[in-house]
C-alpha cells in the first residue's frame, strides 16, 4: 500500500462539496483503498481555520470533520529539526515556508506522493516525494 500525504485543499474540497468536479477528485483520492493516507496537525489546523473563517461549517461540524479525518488518516506533527529542514526546502525548491513544512512532514512520513493543488505540480523532492495536483 502506497503512503500518500494529503494537503489542506484536498480536504476542503472533500468536505465543502461546492465544486462537484473537485469534490469527485478529492473523494476518489480519499477513498482509494490502495493508499495509506497521511496528513499533519498543520493541515488540520489550516482546515479548521478555513472552515471557521469562511463560515463553511459550525464549530461542531468542523470538530466532526476532523474526527473523521483522524479516524482514516495517520496524523503527524513536526519537531524543531523538521522546521529547520523546511527552511532548507524553502530555499532549495522555492516553496513557501508553510508548504515546505508540509513537504517535510510528507518526506519524514515516507510518503511517495503529496497531493496538493497549491504546489509545483510534478516536482520531485529529494528523489523521494512527488507533488501531484490531482485536479490537473
Amino acid at each position: 500500500m502506497e503512503r500518500a500525504f494529503v494537503d489542506t485543499n484536498i480536504l476542503i474540497y472533500y468536505f465543502e462539496k461546492v465544486d462537484s468536479i473537485k469534490f469527485n477528485q478529492a473523494y476518489n483520492l480519499i477513498t482509494n483503498p490502495k493508499l495509506q493516507l497521511v496528513t499533519s496537525t498543520q493541515v488540520l489546523s489550516e482546515f479548521a481555520s478555513v472552515f471557521l473563517r469562511k463560515k463553511l461549517a459550525t464549530g461542531l461540524e468542523v470538530k466532526t470533520h476532523i474526527e473523521k479525518i483522524t479516524a482514516q488518516f495517520e496524523v503527524v506533527g513536526f519537531t524543531t529539526n523538521e522546521i529547520l529542514r523546511a527552511v532548507d526546502y524553502n530555499l532549495r525548491y522555492q516553496l513557501s515556508f508553510y508548504d515546505s513544512l508540509i513537504v517535510t512532514s510528507a518526506v519524514n512520513s515516507e510518503c511517495k506522493t503529496l497531493y496538493s493543488e497549491d504546489m509545483h505540480h510534478k516536482l520531485l523532492v529529494d528523489k523521494k516525494l512527488r507533488i501531484i495536483n490531482p485536479f490537473k
